[in-house]
């Protein structure tokens, strides 16, 4: 975003907006405690107006029941899941979505959500999706500067991990999120750059809820990222390090299907 685009918002302004919920994403300068209006925010509660009146979810009974109870069987019984929803464009995907994450947010309001819009302007960019996710959820965007990104990166990793591990997890997550940090302060990061399996191995220690949204956009990082993580685990050569990275992804056999039933077998390009 250009400087042109930035505009400068007081507290009066701030309190304006506020009727809009999560429709602006205002962000702050942690220096002057300015906020800045930085643009829509993808939040989990759009209100959908019609004449000015939020609208129901209709005629999606089922597949929202399949869905909250894939939702609760994943606390009752903790591990991961995975659903994908197909169907022709204009059909109501986003729609579902949206009901569905309402219903988490009135349900299990503690719960993290992550969500990931695809972008017809970054078609195949490397982890579009889930870099877009944890960037929001870091409070960062393309308009901040590298050094404010990663700051912002760190600060949010350390509220989750001991202080002599967080550099470190930061390191490897800006490899996802597209905020690089640099290869002198880590050897570990400047070898899996030139290793792949290396980053597959870290990552798979974290968990995240992830929805995405529009996966047409950005499905070919998509593709590859859920291919790594349902394959990967044969090219670990440590046999520990394989068994403990299919208990991080129960039902790999499943979620694997899935994704041959949308993108067919043939490798990602």
């Amino acid at each position: 975003m250009n400087e042109i685009q930035k505009f400068t918002l007081s507290e009066a302004l701030r309190t304006a907006l506020s009727p809009y919920g999560g429709r602006v994403e205002l962000l702050v300068d942690g220096s002057t405690g300015v906020y800045l209006l930085h643009g829509e925010q993808l939040g989990t509660d759009e209100s959908r107006p019609l004449l000015g009146k939020p609208t129901p979810c209709v005629g999606r009974a089922q597949e929202l029941a399949l869905l909250d109870f894939t939702f609760t069987s994943s606390i009752e019984e903790p591990g991961a899941r995975a659903l994908l929803v197909t169907a022709p464009p204009g059909t109501g995907k986003s729609r579902l979505r949206h009901e569905f994450l309402r219903r988490i947010e009135r349900k299990a309001p503690e719960t993290l959500v992550l969500l990931g819009r695809g972008d017809p302007m970054s078609v195949g960019a490397t982890t579009n999706l889930m870099g877009q996710a944890l960037r929001r959820l870091c409070g960062t965007s393309e308009a901040s500067n590298l050094e404010v990104r990663r700051q912002r990166l760190y600060q949010r990793v350390s509220r989750h991990v001991h202080p002599s591990e967080a550099q470190e997890n930061a390191d490897f997550l800006g490899e996802l999120c597209a905020i690089p940090f640099p290869e002198k302060q880590s050897p570990r990061l400047r070898a899996a750059r030139q290793d792949p399996r290396l980053v597959t191995m870290y990552l798979a220690q974290a968990e995240a809820y992830l929805a995405q949204d529009d996966v047409g956009a950005g499905e070919s990082a998509l593709r590859q990222a859920i291919r790594c993580v349902y394959t990967r685990a044969s090219d670990i050569p440590d046999p520990t390090a394989r068994e403990r990275f299919l208990h991080q992804v129960p039902e790999n056999a499943r979620a694997l299907e899935l994704a041959r039933q949308r993108w067919g077998d043939s490798e990602p390009g």
